[in-house]
């Protein structure tokens, strides 16, 4: 962890002449100090701490004592004994001169500050550390060495945010260096920080950007090195493995990476550079990176195995099986991580050779010594497969149910069922006999496809009853559609080949009855595959439509039957087919009903300029206004889809036609507008609502046409048409559901307008809501009514919002946000200052910007109005030490605090900067004049 101490300036106070030689007998309280300090300023810190210590015991009042306090502090941090430093008494001697003597010279204050989170940085306490150098970073000093402590403490908080685990605290505490600290020593190392903060996130290309910016800024830094090596890495993470390549190989001739301090660095780079060629595929050179880092890395080092590992890893993609088997060897024998893949490589390398004996026995030794690794489940299916490939198929067979039952939810498993099936297809009866075995101690379902394929060999062979006997199996078991359907229609071809005709007909009418579509349906005679309609069963509504279309049944009647069937069982193109048909009835109910049934079945499958054009045939052929009313809509609705936006309002207003007086008139203008909307065609949108308001003024749907108009108007920033838009809706409808959203949009427009007075009566008349606008109107009412001078009125509702929002466990973040603004507005309208206060108070911790500026500010004020001088300095301190509205008040009162509390020399210098601001105002007036009342 890397120190970057700076000499805190303890001795601005004392002598620089002040000699050991002197003050050898020092036995006043001043020469006591002149030979401590002598000794601090000779840097023989250990001495010098054991002096100041002495007289600060002796002396805790003595004028010397303040700066003695922090030498004291900054000689234990100086002081190593073997190398180390005691940071626990450094800090303890720091918090103690801190909160002894805080009016010490703020130079010497800051920088005691800086080195006391430095020492919990040094000390790995990331908590302390960031809670230490935040108030460090509040009042930095202004010394020259102010700005490089500044970096150093940023750079500080974000290597201890990276601790914690916070990345985004961590990146603006290293953003800070960068963009304020830029020139200060810490800069190469935040930027170091910020790319790995990157790299970590998965965000390469800034991460490249960040490491070649340092190189080109920083060369000579220590930081450069290191930031090669993550470059490479980083290209390395985005696949540009050339640039990643290139970039290691420079890294490690770069003398910089020589000698041991740098060692790591150096192996992690080999690493890199072999985890490249890798990647890449490069195995030859792959094999040349490893063997380069396993050179560097020590022998007894953990990484070697890894290394060994990989290295054998890209022999063995590089077809290179004896070598693979030679790298391997050691590392199965090692016993530790990298065995397992060592032992199963070798297994595999043999297999490779078509060495399946040899390959076999690795396998088994695999499975007897790592029962539970990862590669298990390919130990065992590569152990099946080395049998099968050796010929000894039962063996395989049994290796093929060590998956199954060992590993039944791997995805070899999966493949072992494939191979179970294969292996069963090929077989004579002896072997098919002996696989059987095998499979009869499995659950049905999981070698189901083994099964039926022995089934399929024993009916090659001619034997019917075994094959019928092993498909029935398969056909209780009930696996998945596909090979029950195959099962089902092998039973009945055996039967059908042993003569055994009343057997096959059962065994197909149950395969036709169970898999009406299935592949197989034509060669069972499919006919009883739909239930009646009545009881939606669809296979037996399509059966007796066809019947009764075969029996010459009423046409009509039984092609809509059919149609309807196939729609409802998914058969939507032939069922457009049928409703076809059935829409050429010289019968017009059956020709609309055909019409809006071929509509339906094509909107199922997203054809919608096809289905509008049904829906309209329909609308032609019906009579009922509001039946005609609803095909139109229909059609216009699918023309919306279909994005023909100008035929689907033509649409609409052929629907409004055909029912002028009814609901469907009103929803057509309804779903009209919404199109519009959809498409952004404003006036088109508009004209819709304001006919829907005057052609269908008892519709259900007029409050909603207004209040859309009134949201246009809005949206416009037409303020008082919206107003006015929005009151014609409260006065029409007052009961409407939308009645409390039309008085929250009338206050926004009013308010927009600077129509303070109405926009308040507006926003108090929003009624309860389950939308989060009824929790907000109190706090515009109240914004309202203080934009128009009437603070007192704005009180109750601020307070009003405040409540709500703050007892409402589901208000909206949005809503919480509003709080600290509420708080402010009401604490300014309440008549004591102990009132404000309390009022204040919550809103500041969650308070941002100038709202948290006035309400440190107002709270401050408070404080000071009731005499609590003590608790009003470190509520004003952060205002008037900032630009903004308050900077000449805050400081007032914050030197008022000052004075009262005893820190008269504070207090005098808040009074003199406060007097030297420019413009003058009252407050550097009144300070000017106070400084003559100090005056001696």
């Amino acid at each position: 962890m890397k120190r970057h101490s700076l000499i805190v300036p303890l001795l601005v106070f004392a002598l620089a002449s002040t000699s050991l030689s002197s003050v050898v007998w020092a036995e006043t309280p001043q020469e006591q100090y002149h030979t401590a300090s002598g000794l601090y300023d000779a840097r023989l810190y250990s001495t010098a701490a054991q002096e100041l210590k002495k007289f600060l015991d002796a002396n805790p009042t003595d004028t010397n004592a303040k700066i003695a306090a922090y030498q004291w502090a900054g000689a234990l941090y100086r002081t190593q004994k073997d190398g180390d430093v005691d940071y626990p008494a450094a800090i303890k001697a720091y918090q103690w001169a801190l909160q002894k003597y805080p009016t010490a010279p703020a130079n010497m204050v800051a920088a005691a500050r800086f080195e006391l989170g430095e020492a919990y940085y040094l000390s790995n306490k990331p908590t302390e550390t960031i809670s230490a150098l935040t108030e460090f970073l509040k009042n930095p000093g202004t010394d020259k060495d102010a700005p490089t402590r500044s970096g150093w403490a940023n750079y500080y908080l974000g290597k201890s945010y990276s601790d914690l685990k916070k990345p985004a605290q961590a990146r603006a505490a290293f953003e800070t260096v960068q963009s304020k600290f830029a020139t200060t020593e810490a800069a190469p190392d935040s930027l170091l920080e910020l790319g790995l903060i990157n790299m970590d996130a998965g965000q390469n290309a800034a991460a490249i950007a960040l490491f070649t910016n340092l190189r080109a800024k920083f060369p000579d830094s220590d930081a450069a090195p290191e930031a090669r090596v993550y470059l490479g890495e980083a290209q390395l993470s985005a696949k540009n493995y050339g640039a990643a390549r290139e970039t290691l190989r420079a890294a490690l001739n770069d003398p910089k990476l020589s000698g041991d301090q740098n060692k790591d660095l150096k192996i992690e780079a080999l690493q890199d550079l072999a985890d490249t060629d890798f990647t890449e595929k490069k195995w030859e050179e792959a094999t040349q990176s490893y063997d380069a880092l396993l050179q560097s890395l020590p022998a007894n080092d953990a990484r070697r195995l890894n290394a060994q590992l990989q290295r054998g890893n890209a022999f063995f993609n590089a077809k290179n099986w004896g070598a693979a088997l030679e790298n391997y060897a050691p590392l199965v024998k090692s016993g530790g991580k990298t065995a397992p893949p060592a032992l199963y490589y070798s297994a595999s390398s043999l297999f490779e050779q078509s060495k399946f004996s040899e390959a076999a026995g690795l396998y088994r030794q695999f499975l007897a010594s790592f029962p539970n690794h990862d590669l298990a489940p390919k130990a065992a299916l590569r152990l099946g497969d080395a049998l099968a490939d050796a010929k000894d198929p039962a063996q395989a067979a049994q290796a093929y149910k060590m998956v199954l039952t060992r590993f039944p939810g791997s995805k070899s498993a999966k493949d072992a069922q494939d191979a179970l099936t294969d292996l069963a297809g090929t077989q004579d009866a002896g072997t098919g006999d002996a696989i059987e075995k095998v499979l009869s101690g499995l659950p049905a379902s999981a070698v189901s496809n083994a099964q039926l394929r022995l089934a399929q060999a024993a009916f090659d062979r001619g034997d019917f009853a075994k094959s019928a006997q092993l498909a029935s199996v398969v056909a209780t078991a009930k696996p998945d559609a596909t090979t029950t359907e195959n099962a089902l229609y092998l039973i009945g071809s055996a039967r059908l080949n042993a003569k055994d005709a009343p057997g096959a007909a059962s065994a197909f009418t149950k395969q036709v009855t169970t898999f009406p579509k299935g592949k197989l349906a034509a060669q069972g005679n499919l006919g009883l595959a739909w239930a009646f309609e009545d009881q939606k069963k669809w296979a037996d509504s399509e059966k007796a439509a066809r019947a009764a279309l075969l029996a010459g049944g009423e046409k009509d009647r039984a092609q809509l039957a059919l149609a309807s069937a196939l729609l409802n069982g998914g058969k939507l193109a032939p069922a457009v087919t049928v409703f076809a048909v059935v829409e050429k009835s010289t019968d017009k109910t059956f020709a609309a009903q055909g019409a809006q049934g071929g509509a339906l079945a094509l909107e199922k499958q997203s054809l919608w300029r096809e289905a509008a054009a049904r829906w309209g045939k329909r609308a032609t052929l019906v009579s009922d206004g509001d039946v005609k009313a609803r095909a139109y809509i229909r059609q216009g609705l699918a023309l919306g889809k279909a994005k023909d936006n100008a035929s689907a309002q033509l649409a609409f207003d052929a629907a409004v036609t055909a029912a002028p007086k009814s609901d469907m008139g009103a929803q057509a203008l309804y779903e009209a507008a919404w199109l519009a909307h959809d498409a952004k065609q404003t006036q088109v949108e508009s004209a819709r609502w304001t006919r829907l308001e005057t052609d269908f003024p008892d519709s259900k749907l007029t409050p909603e046409a207004i209040f859309q108009n009134g949201e246009l108007a809005l949206s416009a920033k037409k303020w008082d048409e919206a107003a006015a838009t929005y009151e014609r809706l409260l006065q029409k409808y007052p009961a409407d559901k939308l009645a409390p959203n039309a008085n929250f949009s009338q206050g926004t427009a009013y308010y927009n307008a600077q129509k303070w007075t109405e926009a308040a009566a507006a926003f108090d008349k929003v009624g309860p809501s389950k939308e989060s606008f009824s929790l907000e109107a109190p706090f515009w009412a109240a914004e309202s009514l203080r934009k128009g001078s009437n603070l007192t009125e704005a009180g109750s509702r601020y307070q009003k919002f405040v409540q709500a929002v703050e007892n409402n466990a589901k208000a909206t973040a949005e809503l919480k946000a509003l709080l600290p603004a509420a708080r402010l507005g009401w604490g300014q309208s309440v008549s004591t200052p102990a009132q404000a206060a309390t009022i204040y108070q919550p809103a500041l911790a969650s308070a941002q910007g100038k709202t948290k500026t006035e309400l440190s500010f107002r709270l401050g004020e408070a404080l000071t109005a009731q005499n609590k001088w003590s608790q009003a300095v470190p509520v004003l301190l952060p205002v008037a030490t900032s630009e903004n509205d308050w900077t000449a008040p805050a400081q007032w009162w914050l030197a008022q605090s000052l004075e009262n509390t005893g820190a008269k020399a504070d207090a005098l210098a808040m009074y003199q900067k406060l007097a030297k601001s420019q413009p003058s105002n009252q407050w550097t007036e009144k300070a000017a004049a106070h400084i003559k009342e100090l005056a001696p």
